[in-house]
């Protein structure tokens, strides 16, 4: 059991530390689309291709 509980630990770990890498590229990437001008939202988008007919 303390094994078991050890492994998963583990898991939970490397977890947080993707977690962590994850948001601060999101953070970054943000940042840098701000600089840009407008952000362009994917799902209003993919939803109008399909309406249309696009093969997105």
């Amino acid at each position: 059991m303390k094994r078991e509980r050890t492994r998963l630990q583990g898991r939970l770990d490397a977890a947080a530390t993707v977690i962590a890498a994850l948001h601060h590229d999101n953070a970054a990437l943000r940042e840098e689309l701000a600089g840009r001008g407008g952000i362009i939202v994917l799902d209003e988008r993919r939803s109008t291709q399909t309406e249309i007919g696009d093969p997105c």
